[in-house]
């Protein structure tokens, strides 16, 4: 029997991001990662600095850029060998919850965001935008990281339901 050649085809499955075969580690990621960051601190030491409140601000910037350092030197510490620079998961670790990792699902990214935020309130406000290019950038890496840690760890979704938030405790 011939097949009728108007017929349309059968359309092909498509694969899941996740489930296509990997051929980085995601060093795209950590490339948008630098250069957000690099335009943060660019920004933020160049650009306009209002004069009002220099103190109070200066010392808002201080505290909460300690808070970033104390977060990311925490969350260092919990994942331990676990630990890449890269969104693709490290073979044979395990999905970290302990530390900070009991309220947020990326605290090194809260503590790197945290860093930003001081950065743009001790130094020029329009640091502020490429801050929120930053955030943008490490919440879609943050997603794709979730999607590989789902491949990689049946037990990922038990933890994504136990820890509902990405970066700050009470924001999804």
């Amino acid at each position: 029997m011939a097949t009728d050649p108007r017929s349309p085809a059968a359309p092909t499955p498509r694969r899941s991001e996740s489930t296509r075969p990997r051929t980085t580690r995601g060093e795209g990621w950590v490339v948008l990662q630098i250069l957000a960051s690099l335009m943060v601190l660019v920004v933020g030491l160049v650009g306009p600095r209002p004069r009002a409140a220099r103190g109070t601000r200066r010392t808002l910037a201080l505290g909460l850029s300690l808070v970033g350092i104390g977060t990311v030197i925490g969350a260092r510490r919990t994942l331990g060998s676990a630990f890449s620079v890269f969104p693709v998961p490290v073979p044979e670790a395990s999905v970290a919850d302990e530390g900070a990792y009991r309220y947020v699902r990326h605290p090194m990214y809260s503590g790197v965001l945290a860093q930003a935020i001081a950065i743009s309130t001790a130094g020029s406000p329009w640091a502020i935008v490429p801050t929120g290019v930053l955030a943008v950038v490490l919440d879609r890496k943050a997603a794709y990281e979730e999607a590989l840690l789902e491949d990689a760890h049946p037990e990922f979704a038990s933890y994504r339901s136990r820890t509902p938030w990405r970066f700050v405790p009470g924001v999804r």
